[in-house]
């Protein structure tokens, strides 16, 4: 005759969950690093919720919390002499098994709601738009609060809103600040590029700094000399430019590659001190220069109007709402498209029934299952 248990196993349904979030953790990397690149029919229709799967982790956390509890509910019981009165025996094998059930169910209905599909026929289709990069200013000037929630924020809200309007334009990322680099190279995956957009912030770049020069080069750089489309940078920052260079650069677009140069200024002329933020983006004071006196940042609006006439662009400034940017937008289609094939994946055969499916029938398993001991086979039993 068995003892009585009288609290359930801490250790198991500890590491149980904890093992499953590592598991999808490695699964994760393996499936960005190797499988999507070698399986480029399959794609997330809905890939901009990608957040979704970061409620995965939560639920394993809350059932850890909830046993846990349930163990310094029991010791309390144990110790008024009431535990046996109560509860017969403990099952821990049953709750992590409900557990399992619902967690595997949600990343089913999540996979579900990213819209996977694969693309079954390729083919060529014609389409009219331009080439356009657009270079994020991410320096910590752009934390400055003149503009809510911040500079940065309302920059990125402001690119999602163009492409809302965009229609067959290919687009490109630059981030930049003192130094630049190319978060996502020219595509025409909107979808992709808001996934991007999105990992975007001030810590995306090590060099502090604005150099907008630097960002305009890389633009260059970034588009396809042999694309016979028109071509066009749009510069997001503050200004506050540190290097100078970015007329001339814009001057080099224009003049040697035939592409325009748009500017949009985020800030208020006034302008507002800069937050010093910690590595959890908590705000823990403001930026001070080297005697000591609070650096105010301010929206360079001449400079960035002299980069957009030097590249025979337009400046549009932001403040308050992204209205302005019709402007923009409007200037932006004026620009002769070429037409150009692109080869896309016409019919998706889409899977998302299938993991809705799986996440019902799991749902359901959860449901059944029942956290009081039954008759197990003798495996289960060594477990518990």
């Amino acid at each position: 005759m068995t003892t009585p248990r009288k609290k359930y196993k801490t250790w198991f349904f500890v590491a149980v969950p904890l093992t499953v979030e590592l598991f999808c953790a490695l699964l994760g990397v393996m499936m960005v690093l190797f499988v999507f690149p070698q399986t480029p029919t399959l794609q997330f229709q809905y890939a901009h919720h990608w957040w979704l799967l970061t409620g995965l982790p939560v639920i394993s956390a809350v059932f850890i919390l909830r046993m846990l509890r349930k163990n310094r509910q029991l010791a309390r019981l144990a110790e008024d002499g009431l535990r046996d009165k109560i509860v017969r025996d403990l099952s821990t094998m049953r709750p992590v098994l409900k557990y399992l059930a619902f967690r595997l169910a949600m990343m089913c209905l999540v996979i579900a709601a990213l819209g996977p599909r694969f693309g079954s026929k390729l083919e060529e289709i014609s389409s009219k738009g331009i080439d356009l990069v657009i270079a994020l200013d991410v320096s910590r000037s752009m934390l400055a609060e003149d503009v809510q929630p911040n500079r940065l924020s309302k920059a990125k809200m402001a690119i999602e809103k163009m492409l809302e309007q965009l229609r067959g334009d290919r687009i490109g990322l630059v981030a930049f600040a003192g130094n630049a680099f190319v978060q996502m190279p020219i595509t025409a995956d909107y979808d992709a590029t808001r996934l991007f957009l999105q990992n975007l912030d001030h810590r995306s770049v090590s060099r502090q700094g604005t150099a907008i020069g630097n960002a305009i080069s890389l633009c260059i750089e970034s588009f396809d000399p042999k694309s016979p489309a028109n071509k066009a940078i749009v510069i997001i920052t503050d200004g506050d430019d540190h290097e100078n260079a970015a007329v001339e650069a814009a001057k080099v677009a224009l003049d040697g590659h035939g592409i325009r140069v748009f500017t949009v200024g985020v800030g208020t002329s006034d302008g507002t001190l800069i937050p010093e933020v910690n590595e959890t983006g908590r705000k823990t004071g403001y930026k001070t220069d080297a005697s000591g006196k609070s650096v105010v940042s301010k929206l360079n609006e001449s400079a960035l109007t002299a980069i957009a006439l030097a590249g025979q662009g337009s400046f549009s400034r932001m403040t308050t709402s992204t209205a302005p940017l019709s402007k923009l937008i409007e200037n932006l289609t004026r620009i002769e498209k070429t037409e150009t094939g692109q080869r896309q994946f016409a019919d998706y055969d889409y899977k998302y029934g299938l993991f809705v499916l799986l996440g019902i029938i799991l749902l359901i398993i959860e449901q059944l299952l029942s956290e009081k001991r039954g008759t197990w086979t003798s495996y289960l039993n060594l477990v518990e």
